[in-house]
């Protein structure tokens, strides 16, 4: 706790150090104003990574995520001021400072692109912002923006993820999990939700599952590949960044429905969405609800071989195992975003997402094991759970939760923003049970004209028949409780210099805590219990 007053106290005192610094070098610092505003295009949608430059003074800022910009310590008069946007036709125009005080200028900017007989508009409306945003970051960085991602059936933003260069991803059951950047393991890489860190609900791993976030809860997906000073330093293959939804600048209602069907699962699945955005008080608050429902039932077939080579040199398949998976995963996530400017200089912002994710798994294991180069072994029957239904199948759940709320402040020459967060990442296993059935001794005979899909056939005369005998072998129970919570506070300082610089600088204070507790049972049978087929 000292540390943390510390840091604190420390951050303060520089605060004041600048303060004065700059107070010095500038007497009527108080007495200069700044212009402040939003870039929008025609159609009322936010532009951000916009470049908003002054030609006098040969300086300019890049607007935020919410198409926000602040161009502040500008001496009383009149300016010639330039806005540039990809896809757009650039603006320039002559504003008045008044003294002392900040001057409210929101920019409309229109579509540059426009034939004779067609006009091309609205089709990567999205995509335009995400570009001038990578343009304009310092760093190594892709951005995908969310009508982008909306042009691929990707219903979690893992799968979306797959479609950006240098990204690679670990697959389950046919859904992008795990996310590699430039081809290292996914726990060295860091997920977060709107800059903050998302805590991981695996056992042994910081690995994020991010199949668990449906793809049309998130605004933009911004992957760095190179880690900047003003992000956390524990990335070292780079940096996965969701932005949820923002509050909009005019009222937005956008619903969306889908189906599809599994061939395998003989079942039909469900896509439902719903955002209503809207601002109220003069515009002065803004607010973003959305909400997401998926239930995707489906199923697979897989078949795995293990090959083993004996002392003449003769190969042969050791173990043989032919699998099927019935799955159904059910997705709920709802998101909320406000904003509310206090005044011209002054703003706060909240957003907050909740993920929740019902995984039902049923499998069914043949597994012909311990074979010899004369085809011997062992008959193993195995299933996780039991039933083809959801009631008797494997549960996961998995939630992961971030609530933030910040604000950002102009004073004079210095801004500053800052954010507190909570984030929470959860993960239940019931009563997860494995039931191993097994038959000794049997013979088979192994067609292995086809290395990627070895045949094994019972040998003739062989007692294996549906009516067989096998005897229990074992019953595991498992019961799993993984809770990992965190929670943040920072703040940032940045101030523009005479000669064109700038100067940011910040703390950053963070506390995580995980909890696992696992049960685990096995019941051996020493007496024969057999089961017919």
């Amino acid at each position: 706790m000292k540390k943390v007053v510390r840091a604190v106290s420390l951050m303060l005192l520089m605060a004041g150090v600048c303060g004065n610094a700059f107070a010095e070098e500038n007497e009527n610092i108080v007495r200069q104003g700044a212009i402040r505003g939003r870039v929008i295009d025609n159609g009322k949608q936010i532009l951000p990574g916009a470049s908003i430059f002054i030609e006098n003074l040969k300086t300019g800022v890049i607007s935020d995520v919410n198409g926000f910009y602040t161009l502040p310590n500008l001496k009383p008069g009149t300016y010639t001021v330039k806005v540039t946007y990809v896809g757009y036709s650039p603006i320039e125009m002559k504003v008045t400072v008044p003294e002392g005080k900040t001057l409210e200028k929101d920019i409309v900017m229109n579509e540059g692109v426009e034939l004779q007989e067609v006009q091309v508009k609205g089709a990567f409306q999205g995509q335009k912002k995400a570009i001038n945003t990578q343009k304009n970051n310092l760093g190594i960085t892709n951005i995908v923006s969310a009508d982008q991602v909306g042009k691929f059936p990707d219903s979690n933003i893992g799968d979306a993820l797959k479609r950006i260069s240098g990204i690679n991803v670990q697959y389950d059951q046919g859904e992008a999990r795990f996310g590699q950047v430039r081809g290292t393991s996914a726990d060295l890489s860091s997920v977060t939700i709107n800059g903050n860190r998302v805590p991981s609900a695996e056992g042994d791993t910081r690995n994020v599952q991010l199949d668990l976030i449906p793809a049309d809860m998130i605004q933009t997906i911004e992957v760095s590949k190179v880690v900047t000073p003003d992000m956390d330093g524990d990335a070292i293959g780079g940096s996965i960044n969701l932005v949820t939804k923002n509050s909009p600048y005019k009222r937005t209602i956008n619903a969306t429905a889908g189906s599809g069907y599994n061939w395998i699962s003989e079942k039909a699945q469900l896509n439902l969405g719903f955002t209503y955005g809207d601002r109220f008080f003069n515009d002065r608050l803004g607010m973003l609800l959305s909400a997401s429902y998926q239930n995707a039932p489906s199923g697979s077939y897989d078949t795995e071989f293990m090959w083993e080579q004996n002392e003449d040199g003769k190969v042969y398949v050791s173990d043989y195992q032919m699998r099927q998976y019935f799955v159904t995963r059910e997705r709920q996530s709802y998101s909320a975003a406000f904003d509310f400017e206090l005044n011209e200089n002054h703003k706060l912002t909240f957003k907050g997402i909740f993920n929740n994710r019902n995984d039902w798994e049923n499998r069914y294991r043949t597994n012909i094991k311990d074979l010899d180069e004369n085809g011997k072994g062992t008959v193993r029957i195995q299933t996780k759970a039991g039933t083809p239904d959801n009631r008797n199948a494997r549960l996961e759940r998995q939630r992961t939760m971030d609530f933030a709320l910040g604000g950002e402040h102009l004073w004079g020459a210095i801004g500053m923003d800052w954010n507190a967060s909570y984030a929470k990442a959860t993960e239940e296993r019931p009563n997860e049970r494995y039931l191993d059935f097994q038959l000794k001794k049997q013979e088979f005979d192994m067609d292995l004209s086809d290395e990627r899909q070895p045949l094994a056939t019972p040998t003739a005369g062989s007692t294996l028949t549906l009516s067989d005998k096998f005897s229990l072998k074992e019953l595991t129970e498992q019961q799993e409780d993984i809770k990992e919570e965190d929670m943040k506070f920072s703040a940032n300082f940045k101030t523009s210099l005479n000669n064109g610089a700038k100067l940011k600088f910040g703390a950053k204070v963070v506390r995580k805590t995980k909890e696992k507790e696992i049960d685990f049972y096995v019941y051996f049978f020493f007496f024969r219990f057999t089961y017919y087929f």
